[in-house]
């Protein structure tokens, strides 16, 4: 697998480049994008130097994934070129995120709605995204109804140059002259609080304030979410922190509340301290604390939330989607080219393709690749035979794949029916993408009604998707066939 790095010289950009070590093998070729600056310079990937190229069209090669950190500019002028060349993007900038056809993920929450041509990804803001990992669990049992979140945001969320200011601010408060005068915002944010992150907007409210409410309508898909926002710059490093008044349309309990946060992976909650941006840093959770009801109302929940705005708000979250991806997308296929196969014995070998005066040879290699030899003049024997094999293996998979076919067909084979219900084992459906070569695996399935029920099953879970001949349709009728 190939992966593209867009930004890899920033901050989120060396973050992907850790999480990608830890959540990839070695086996992994990796392309990293940076500005003319950087451009001949290396950074370590795996403990290898890896050259950093100029992000240019003329430098973008073919690859599986692209991570983009880089900017909104950059995201819009790039990434449907990487998609051109056969990649997932996975964009950290706020160009996509509410763009209907894009699909706004938080993993852990909706990754889900990846579907094979979702070829652009966003990646929410990182205050979003805390936020919504705390909110999701809460949904689920008390269905929310609206939102009044204040956030408390760190430096981090502004850059490295923010940083910089950051440091030699507080330089030059122990020691005046120490360090360059200039600031990265209007006021100064060393030890001190700006009432606005982001900038302002026509009704008021900042960019970043309007991120809360539009992204957290989609990803927890809630249109009709009601969302009062504001946020403020803290002189911290790293880690946003945001309060949050959570009103439900069922009554709340506490001690439900935190159950559910506390089963929910991705978060953990916090009963005896207080975690801080501090606690947050360098934390793959988003830490939860001082849950408590409504003083007015029963269906009401206030509590606290923290987290690493460059782990899980951005590099961590961009890293869980593509792992996802390559699970779900990629890592499939080197699986199943290694499974042996049931293959007809005898002449009946000639009607895989090579004429019969040269089948010994065919039969030959697909022993070879590990094929099972059944035997179709037998009574029942291409299933009867397969069963009796697939009973000696510890270890196999039964796929289905109907758009396999190499010719158009109006009746349904039954023969996979039969294999699963006989061997009591689930089949996974599987989407084939010829274009791209690839292919999607979607959830097992089990067999529990009769051969024609499960028939249209199988059609409704492949609906709109397109094959090499056709969109598979409806069957008018099936037939059982062994």
């Amino acid at each position: 697998m190939k992966i593209s790095i867009v930004g890899a010289t920033g901050l989120v950009g060396r973050n992907i480049i850790e999480l990608c070590e830890e959540y990839f093998d070695n086996s992994v070729e990796y392309h990293l994008y940076a500005s003319k600056e950087s451009e001949g310079k290396t950074l370590q990937v795996n403990g290898k130097e890896v050259s950093i190229r100029e992000l240019s069209s003329k430098n973008i090669e073919s690859c599986d994934i692209a991570l983009f950190s880089a900017g909104g500019e950059r995201s819009r002028e790039f990434a449907n070129q990487f998609v051109d060349k056969g990649a997932f993007v996975i964009d950290n900038s706020s160009s996509f995120r509410m763009e209907k056809t894009v699909p706004l993920v938080v993993y852990g929450i909706n990754e889900d709605i990846i579907k094979n041509d979702s070829k652009i990804i966003a990646n929410p803001n990182c205050t979003t995204m805390a936020l919504v990992m705390a909110l999701k669990p809460l949904h689920d049992i008390f269905n929310l109804l609206s939102i009044v979140p204040v956030s408390y945001q760190a430096v981090s969320g502004s850059g490295k140059s923010a940083i910089e200011s950051l440091e030699n601010e507080l330089s030059n408060l122990s020691t005046p002259g120490s360090a360059p005068d200039e600031k990265y915002y209007q006021s100064q944010i060393a030890k001190n609080v700006i009432p606005i992150a982001g900038n302002i907007t026509e009704n008021g409210y900042s960019d970043e304030e309007m991120k809360f409410s539009n992204e957290s309508k989609k990803i927890l898909d809630i249109p009709d979410l009601n969302v009062e926002p504001s946020n403020a710059r803290v002189g911290v490093e790293t880690g946003h922190g945001i309060f949050c008044t959570a009103t439900f349309e069922k009554d709340v309990d506490v001690e439900s509340a935190i159950e559910s946060l506390e089963a929910f992976e991705g978060v953990e909650y916090w009963k005896e301290t207080y975690p801080t941006p501090l606690d947050a840093q360098g934390n793959k959770n988003i830490l939860v604390s001082r849950m408590r009801s409504g003083l007015t109302s029963n269906k009401i929940l206030n509590f606290w939330a923290v987290g690493d705005n460059l782990l899980k708000g951005a590099a961590l979250n961009a890293v869980q989607i593509a792992n996802h991806l390559y699970k779900n997308f990629f890592g499939a296929r080197w699986i199943f080219t290694r499974l042996p196969s049931p293959y007809t014995f005898s002449k009946d070998v000639d009607r895989l393709g090579i004429p019969w005066p040269l089948g010994w040879l065919q039969k030959i290699i697909l022993l070879k690749l590990g094929g099972i030899p059944v035997y179709r003049n037998k009574s029942k024997g291409l299933i009867k035979g397969a069963i009796e094999e697939f009973s000696k293996m510890e270890e196999y998979v039964l796929a289905i794949a109907p758009e396999a076919g190499t010719e158009q067909v109006k009746k349904f084979r039954s023969g996979f029916y039969y294999l699963a219900k006989e061997l009591d084992i689930p089949y996974l459906p599987i989407e084939l993408d010829f274009k791209n070569r690839r292919f999607h695996v979607q959830k097992e399935q089990f067999v529990s009604m009769s051969f024609e029920e499960e028939s249209k099953k199988i059609i409704s879970l492949f609906e709109g998707v397109e094959g090499a001949l056709r969109e598979f349709k409806m069957l008018e009728e099936t037939e059982q066939k062994d």
